[in-house]
C-alpha cells in the first residue's frame, strides 16, 4: 500500500510499530544503493543532469596563469617599473599579454594574485599589484636591502571579466640600475580564480 510521504516528524520511539507501508515508502523515496527509479533521491545524487535546473551543482572551474620574466631586465633607481613578463609558464586561457606585460581574467570575480621579484641592490625595494594602469596594492617593502632579496606577496582583487587587468611593478632606490634575476619562480606574476 503506497502512503504520501510525511511532512513532518514522527519522533518514534523504541517499541512502536513501524508499518511496513511506511519503510516501503521511505525506500522509494530515498531508493536503494544503484536504484534506477529516476524520482529517488539515490538516483538524483548520482545523475546530475536529472537535477532541478534550480539546483544546479557544478564542478569549481578555476582560470589560472603564470608569467615570468626571462631577460634580466633592468629596473632603474627610483622608478616604478613594470616587470616585463615575456614567458609564459602556463595560461589554458589565453590571457596573458606577453607584449604589454598583463593578465587579464575573463570572468568577473575576486582573483588571486601572486607577485614576486628578485634583484640585487642596496636600498629599499618594493612591489606593487598594478590593476588598470595604475598602482593599486603594495605587496612587499623592504627599506634596507644589501644584496640579493625576494619580494612578494599576494592579494585578492575583484575583476570585471572584460577590461580589467593586472600587471607587476617594481620599486628600487640603489642609486642605479639594477637588473631582476631572471628567475622564472620569482620574477612572476600569477592569478587564479574567480571565487
Amino acid at each position: 500500500m503506497q502512503m504520501a510521504f510525511p511532512t513532518t516528524l514522527d519522533n518514534l520511539t523504541d517499541g512502536q510499530t513501524i508499518e511496513s507501508a511506511h519503510i516501503n515508502n521511505l525506500e522509494a523515496k530515498v531508493g536503494a544503493d544503484g536504484s534506477a527509479v529516476t524520482s529517488s533521491l539515490d538516483y538524483l545524487l548520482k545523475n546530475p543532469a536529472s537535477l532541478d535546473p534550480g539546483h544546479i551543482h557544478t564542478t569549481l572551474s578555476l582560470t589560472k596563469a603564470k608569467a615570468h620574466n626571462n631577460n634580466a631586465q633592468s629596473i632603474p633607481s627610483g622608478t616604478p617599473t613594470i616587470v616585463q613578463i615575456n614567458t609564459i609558464d602556463f595560461d589554458p586561457s589565453g590571457i596573458v599579454d606577453t607584449t604589454h606585460y598583463k593578465i587579464t581574467p575573463p570572468k568577473p570575480g575576486y582573483y588571486l594574485v601572486i607577485g614576486r621579484v628578485s634583484i640585487s641592490c642596496s636600498g629599499s625595494v618594493e612591489i606593487y599589484i598594478s590593476k588598470n594602469g595604475s598602482i593599486s596594492f603594495v605587496l612587499d617593502y623592504d627599506n634596507n636591502v644589501t644584496g640579493i632579496t625576494v619580494r612578494g606577496g599576494a592579494t585578492l582583487i575583484y575583476f570585471n571579466g572584460t577590461t580589467d587587468y593586472v600587471q607587476l611593478t617594481v620599486y628600487q632606490t640603489s642609486g642605479s640600475s639594477q637588473p631582476l634575476l631572471n628567475d622564472n619562480d620569482c620574477d612572476c606574476l600569477q592569478v587564479l580564480g574567480p571565487f
